[in-house]
């Protein structure tokens, strides 16, 4: 039940389970499967039945709503999608890094470790329709920024 890498925490040395480091490892999954969810809360909002997000006729009308979205009913189809679509994007990413054509980023090493690096952007300029005017506020007299276009 405990992951690997909280063993060395919750477990002791004679092997018992330190409470703190375990409520911890507790809470940590939780948290995950919530975000996942995986469990819900009921009443909550954020955190409700992912089921109540689908529509009431969703499984009389399924192929309907999923022609809507624009995709298969198949999983198996949609993983492969899916995996087409991010081998493309790799490959593209990869070939632009060859060429240093990636807009400033870069992979680096970063304690022995690989890294996605961006390089930051310089400031943008502001569009040329928006004309910054300063007005003053007549309650508090403090300057204040208004846009028009």
């Amino acid at each position: 039940m405990v992951p690997d890498q909280w063993r060395v925490a919750v477990v002791d040395d004679k092997g018992r389970v330190e409470r703190i480091p375990y409520e911890l490892c507790v809470l940590v999954a939780l948290r995950d499967a919530l975000r996942r969810r995986e469990i819900w809360v009921v009443g909550a909002n954020r955190w409700r039945n992912p089921e109540d997000d689908l529509p009431a006729d969703f499984e009389d009308n399924r192929d309907v709503h999923y022609a809507a979205l624009g995709q298969p009913q198949d999983a198996g189809e949609f993983i492969t999608a899916l995996q087409r679509k991010l081998r493309t994007s790799l490959e593209r990413f990869e070939q632009a890094l060859a060429e240093d054509t990636t807009g400033g980023v870069s992979i680096v090493k970063k304690h022995g470790e690989p890294w996605i690096r961006v390089s930051p952007r310089g400031k943008q300029e502001e569009p040329s329709r928006w004309s910054p005017s300063r007005a003053r506020s007549s309650d508090a007299g403090a300057p204040s920024t208004c846009w028009t276009s």
